[in-house]
């Protein structure tokens, strides 16, 4: 009996006078502890993350995500999740295509990473970088064909 009512022991348990039910089981405190997902947690190890509540022993709440601790990285003294950004020299990037990249060398566009031109990115689905001299030329698709817009502007040395 709690309080006066008859109740089934293998699926709720009195506490204060008041019927819970088990957790995974498990009667449990009611004070100190709570019932999150089959399993008693001491109260404090349950966070919420935006309106859902989740586990603080097994993820991290990282702009309103919940993100399981075994991709949460850190960057500075920011933490953010592994499968959509990464740090380098303290900053943090996006990936590219899933893929971490050399910032100081090269750049993310559409998913695909480039070599910078001359230590600057470029347009990739409208020019191309010329290595040799590091300046950028436009292209057109005119039918099957590609097309520079302009000419290189390559010197050759005469004999």
């Amino acid at each position: 009996m709690c309080d006066g009512n008859e109740y089934d022991p293998a699926a709720k348990f009195c506490a204060s006078d008041e019927l819970y039910n088990l957790c995974g089981g498990e009667a449990y405190d009611i004070v100190e502890e709570t019932c999150f997902d089959g399993t008693v947690l001491n109260i404090a190890d349950v966070g919420t993350c935006g309106s859902t509540k989740y586990d603080k022993n097994k993820a991290e709440c990282i702009n309103s995500t919940i993100v399981p601790n075994a991709n949460v990285g850190t960057c500075g003294t920011t933490k953010f999740d592994k499968t959509k950004k990464f740090c380098s020299s303290s900053t943090l990037y996006d990936l590219c295509g899933g893929k971490t990249y050399t910032p100081s060398s090269q750049f993310c566009s559409s998913g695909t990473i480039y070599n910078l031109c001359d230590g600057k990115t470029y347009a990739p689905s409208s020019e191309i970088c010329d290595t040799r001299d590091g300046k950028t030329y436009g292209y057109k698709k005119i039918g099957t064909q590609t097309w520079l817009t302009k000419n290189l502007n390559f010197s050759t040395t005469a004999y």
